[in-house]
C-alpha cells in the first residue's frame, strides 16, 4: 500500500507570508506613528502644560501679594495667619515618556535692603520669599517677592509684575513714603522642592514708622537691579521730578537715589514704614 503525500496549497503559503508582512507593517506603522508622536508632539505639549504651569504660578504669586497686602492694611485681619497655595511644578502627558517639571520656594533671608542718609542713617535688611522652575522644555522662570513688589527673572529679561508700596509728593518740599515688607521666617520650614502644591503660611507680626528728614540719598540692594531703577524713575518723573531734584543710578549691586546732585535741590523726608510678616512653608509632599 503506498503512503500517500499531503501537500498544502500554495495559496495558503502565500496567504501566511501575507499575513506576516501585513502584521509587520502594521507593527513598524504604529512605532513610527509613535516615534513620531513622540519626539515631535510630545516636547510640544509638555511646552505648553509647562508654560500653563508658569501661569499658575504668577497668579498664584499675585495671590500672594494680595494676601499681604490685606494683612497690611486690614486690622481686623493683621493677626490671622493666611494660607496661600503654591504648586511647585506640572503634570505630564498620559501614556508617552515625558517627565513632568518640578520647582523649589524658598525664604531667603537679606536678600533686599534699603539704606537711607537723613539726619540719621537707616538700614533696614528684609527677607524674600522665591520660586524657581525646573523645566524641561520650557524657559525656567524665578518669581520673587520682595519688599512689597513682584519680579519675575527669566532669560528673557527681568520684569516688575506688581509694584511696591512707594509713593512721591512733590509740593513745597519732597516727601516720599515708602512701606518695606520684610519676610522673617517663624523657624518652621523655610524651603521645599518637588512637584506637589505647597502653602505658603503668612501672618502679620508687627510695623515701625520711621519718619526721615534731610535725606540726601537712598541705596538699594537688590539683584533685580533693573525694574527697581525703571519703577523708581517713573515714579519720580510722574510726580514732577526731573534731574534738578534728583540723580538715579544702577550698578551691580542695586540703585541709588542721590539727592543732592541737582541744581536745585528741595528739603526730602522720607516716611518708611517696616512691616514684619512672619512666614512659613506649609508641609508638602515630593512627587
Amino acid at each position: 500500500m503506498k503512503n500517500k503525500t499531503m501537500y498544502r496549497p500554495i495559496s495558503d503559503e502565500k496567504n501566511a507570508v501575507v499575513g506576516i508582512v501585513t502584521a509587520i507593517l502594521i507593527v513598524g506603522l504604529l512605532v513610527t506613528v509613535f516615534s513620531i508622536v513622540q519626539t515631535v508632539y510630545v516636547p510640544e505639549w509638555m511646552e505648553e502644560i509647562e508654560k500653563d504651569h508658569l501661569d499658575t504660578i504668577s497668579a498664584q504669586f499675585a495671590e500672594l501679594k494680595h494676601t499681604i497686602d490685606i494683612q497690611l492694611y486690614t486690622t481686623s485681619k493683621k493677626h490671622i495667619p493666611v494660607t496661600t497655595p503654591i504648586t511647585l511644578g506640572s503634570g505630564n502627558v498620559p501614556f508617552f515618556l515625558s517627565q513632568k517639571s518640578s520647582g523649589s520656594i524658598t525664604i531667603n533671608n537679606d536678600q533686599f535692603e534699603i539704606e537711607i542718609d537723613g539726619d540719621n542713617q537707616y538700614r533696614f535688611p528684609l527677607g524674600t520669599i522665591s520660586y524657581q522652575s525646573q523645566n524641561s522644555y520650557f524657559t525656567n522662570q524665578r518669581y520673587v517677592f520682595e519688599a512689597g513688589a513682584v519680579i519675575l527673572n527669566q532669560s528673557e529679561g527681568i520684569l516688575l509684575k506688581s509694584p511696591p508700596f512707594f509713593s512721591v509728593n512733590n509740593s513745597v518740599d519732597i516727601t516720599i513714603r515708602f512701606t518695606l515688607v520684610n519676610i522673617t521666617s517663624t523657624g518652621g520650614k523655610t524651603s521645599t522642592y518637588g512637584s506637589s502644591t505647597c502653602g505658603i503660611l503668612t501672618n502679620y507680626s508687627d510695623e515701625q514708622t520711621f519718619t526721615i528728614s534731610n535725606v540726601s540719598s537712598m541705596i538699594i540692594t537688590t539683584p533685580h537691579q533693573n525694574p527697581w531703577y525703571q519703577y523708581i524713575d517713573e515714579e519720580c518723573k510722574e510726580n514732577g521730578l526731573t534731574s534738578t531734584h534728583y540723580t538715579l543710578t544702577e550698578n551691580n549691586n542695586g540703585i541709588e537715589i542721590d539727592f543732592n546732585s541737582g541744581s536745585s535741590p528741595k528739603t526730602v523726608t522720607v516716611i518708611l514704614t517696616h512691616v514684619k510678616i512672619n512666614t512659613q512653608i506649609a508641609p508638602g509632599w515630593i512627587g
